[in-house]
């Protein structure tokens, strides 16, 4: 849990008649509010503005320095990225604990889904705002109207369809099983996995619990982590044998720990296709989303974006197509993928 941040922003002349607290995505925010004055022809002016009239001149230089100092200073003690002048939100919610879709590197947000979030605002003349949730309240969050779309690897499934909206798939994927690198030969298959009394893994409310539960009834023992990242901690101490997670999620984390772990089974008999989610409510908002999507997959800009953070999945065949299509150079993988915390 985050330490909560607080921002403070101050007008001159005549700096803070007041504040205005506000609780913003899990933190507070601070705005200062000046106290309007009467309309033209409405009544006396307030009082700190008549005793300001009989202040001399180098007082009134003073008081201004003094406000403005103490603007900056606050500034300083918490920078935020500036927005683009005009443009209004798109508040897009993410769990940070699915990589390559989000993750945290040197203070930033990055991964697949920042990099599409960034560019579909582009594309919408939106500015994107993320918005920090854990894995089981991002579909709370869309409903109660704190966010606006989610981009944060989900699959599309049945029972999420129900309360959400669901773009089209940008990503056909698979369930995957992580295990130990000396237990690869011998967990290969779902059969092996359930003879051997392995102790399973899964991650809380994601489809590899729930294809766990039904299809693996006796393992009794499935132990369900809040992220990714504690499963596998989890399976590098010995205390289980299996992580289920979805087919990117776990090349990237077998790729991290290439020396203590890989993926045993690399497609399990379940189709995860990824996309966004939005509310029932805003079609319009559903059909920009979509036409988006649409053309960037005829024009390769979609797979440009892919073959960056899934190279092993999307493979030689995207990037020659994306570059045939876009004519473009296909970016480097490291670059302009970040992006400060909001």
């Amino acid at each position: 849990m985050r330490a909560r941040e607080s921002t403070r922003e101050c007008t001159l002349p005549g700096g803070c008649a007041s504040e205005d607290r506000k609780l913003v995505a899990g933190r507070q925010e601070i705005a200062c509010v000046d106290s309007p004055g009467p309309a033209a022809g409405q009544g006396r002016p307030p009082r700190a503005a008549r005793r300001a009239r009989g202040i001399p001149g180098w007082g009134v230089l003073l008081v201004l320095a003094l406000l403005a100092f103490g603007c900056a200073a606050a500034r300083e003690e918490t920078p935020e990225p500036e927005p683009t002048p005009g443009l209004p939100p798109l508040r897009v919610g993410i769990s940070t604990d699915v990589p390559p879709f989000v993750f945290e590197e040197g203070g930033h947000y990055v991964g697949l889904e920042i990099d599409l979030a960034k560019e579909l605002g582009k594309a919408l003349e939106l500015q994107p705002r993320f918005v920090e949730l854990t894995w089981d309240d991002l579909i709370p969050a869309l409903l109660d109207r704190r966010i606006d779309i989610i981009m944060s690897g989900m699959t599309i499934t049945e029972p999420r369809k129900v309360r959400a909206f669901f773009t089209k798939p940008y990503l056909e994927s698979k369930l995957s099983v992580l295990v130990r690198r000396g237990d690869v030969a011998k967990l290969v298959t779902l059969e092996a996995i359930k003879r051997s009394g392995a102790k399973v893994g899964v991650t809380k409310g994601t489809t590899g619990e729930a294809f766990v539960r039904e299809n693996l009834p006796a393992v009794t023992t499935v132990y369900a982590y809040d992220t990714a990242q504690d499963a596998v901690a989890e399976l590098r101490g010995r205390r289980i044998d299996a992580y289920f997670g979805n087919e990117p999620t776990l090349a990237w984390l077998a790729s991290q720990y290439e020396a203590e772990v890989a993926v045993s089974i690399k497609h399990l008999p379940q189709d995860e296709p990824i996309g966004w989610a939005l509310r029932k409510t805003d079609p319009v908002l559903q059909e920009s989303v979509n036409s988006v999507l649409a053309d960037w997959k005829k024009d390769g800009s979609l797979l440009l974006v892919l073959d960056r953070w899934l190279p092993t999945l999307s493979g030689d065949e995207s990037e020659d197509h994306a570059r045939s299509q876009s004519g473009d150079k296909l970016p480097d993988r490291h670059h302009d993928r970040t992006h400060d915390k909001q």
